[in-house]
């Protein structure tokens, strides 16, 4: 009997609720990864692909406008667009964040960016939405899987 009751210790331990989230927590944490997301759209409006990618995980998902794009190549790409950039301006919305765990984070934000070249020509400008979750990682706060769109005119 007793080698049943330790066998079945840690299926009784796994089974337990999970902890209970304080509300003062929960806003902690939330603050957290708005502040993190603060960080990606401060590299963004900088154009510094560097700081930008540090913030994704090496292996995040991600999907751009519709299409899943592995994580070297959206590297690539934000790098080649950064290079074609002065700046960008983003304008965000208030975002609705909510706490799947303590160590896990879903992010969901609207807003409008302009992409500005060197000679001051206004490369894109519109609306855009994104989709982020967010780990906790030994490093800090990574962005593991990202979903942004851009939103066409008129919608």
């Amino acid at each position: 009997m007793r080698k049943v009751l330790l066998a079945l210790a840690p299926l009784l331990a796994a089974c337990q609720p999970a902890q209970e989230i304080t509300e003062e927590y929960r806003l902690a944490l939330i603050d957290s990864v708005l502040q993190v997301h603060g960080e990606l759209i401060d590299a963004a409006e900088a154009v510094d692909a560097d700081r930008l990618l540090h913030i994704f995980a090496s292996d995040a998902g991600i999907v751009m406008d519709g299409a899943v794009v592995p994580r070297d190549r959206f590297a690539d790409n934000v790098r080649t667009a950064y290079q074609q950039l002065d700046r960008q301006e983003v304008e965000w919305h208030p975002a609705q964040v909510s706490v799947i765990s303590p160590d896990a984070l879903v992010l969901t934000i609207g807003g409008r960016y302009r992409a500005i070249s060197p000679a001051g020509d206004t490369v894109w400008n519109g609306e855009v939405a994104w989709t982020e979750i967010f780990e906790r990682q030994v490093e800090g706060w990574k962005l593991t899987h990202a979903h942004q769109s851009r939103v066409p005119p008129g919608n």
